[in-house]
């Protein structure tokens, strides 16, 4: 059982990247809202804004 869910769970997270956003194509605007979500944010977002624009 432990077997399925580490396989489960390194699934899940190759499929999510799959998405153009993670990669050149997409402009890696993944990453921008990742940073600047509020859930997951360590930091204060006004930094990523100079880096990176977002939606």
């Amino acid at each position: 059982m432990l077997y399925l869910q580490v396989v489960w769970l390194y699934f899940s997270a190759a499929h999510t990247k799959a998405d153009p956003s993670w990669g050149p194509l997409g402009g890696f605007s993944a990453l921008g809202y990742v940073l600047t979500d509020p859930h997951y944010a360590r930091f204060a977002p006004g930094w990523v804004a100079a880096v990176h624009s977002t939606r």
